[in-house]
């Protein structure tokens, strides 16, 4: 699994990842990300750009909500998504990602991953979605798939899930986030 960063409620970062003085982090803490490695990737590809941005930070590279919204995981917590891994000690512009693309599902793969899905979501309702995949992976050598899963209702409400090996097997629960409005 990605690390995780922490955030207060509510703090998105501008796309580019340039302030260096974002609410909720101390100055400096945000880097400017025109200073990344060559091989970094830094831009999340259509149409997962609607939903998240990399931003640059001391501790790593980090997929975090596009402004207007904050990702909700397990108990409530606001967190992004890094590039950083358990197993390795880079950290700053140096653990980045090196892979953000998408990957489109087959029907059948679809109705594979919805099928695991109804083992552990709370509602039937959730898997009432357009299924979205994409290939991550970073300079720390990880390579997992971050999941998409946005609603065929006009207001396209949507959730993530990050895994490894197509999530099979599916953990319960699935490491997955809210993609919550800051409107009210």
């Amino acid at each position: 699994m990605l690390a995780v960063l922490a955030v207060n409620p509510g703090v998105s970062a501008a796309a580019g990842g340039a302030q260096t003085g974002e609410p909720g982090f101390p100055p400096g803490y945000i880097l400017p990300c025109s200073e990344a490695p060559k091989s970094a990737v830094l831009a999340a590809p259509a149409p997962f750009d609607q939903y998240m941005h990399v931003v640059c930070t001391r501790a790593g590279h980090a997929l975090a909500p596009v402004k207007g919204y904050h990702w909700l995981f397990a108990g409530g917590q606001s967190m992004w998504l890094t590039a950083l891994s358990e197993h390795s000690t880079v950290t700053g512009q140096a653990a980045h990602f090196t892979r953000l693309e998408v990957d489109p599902l087959s029907p059948a793969e679809t109705a594979s991953l919805l099928d695991r899905l109804k083992l552990v979501v709370l509602s039937s309702s959730m898997l009432d979605v357009d299924v979205l995949r994409m290939e991550v992976d970073t300079s720390t050598g990880d390579h997992e798939q971050l999941f998409l899963f946005v609603s065929h209702g006009t207001d396209r409400r949507a959730w993530g899930m990050e895994c490894f090996n197509e999530c099979v097997p599916m953990e319960s629960p699935p490491w997955a986030f809210v993609i919550m409005s800051d409107q009210p």
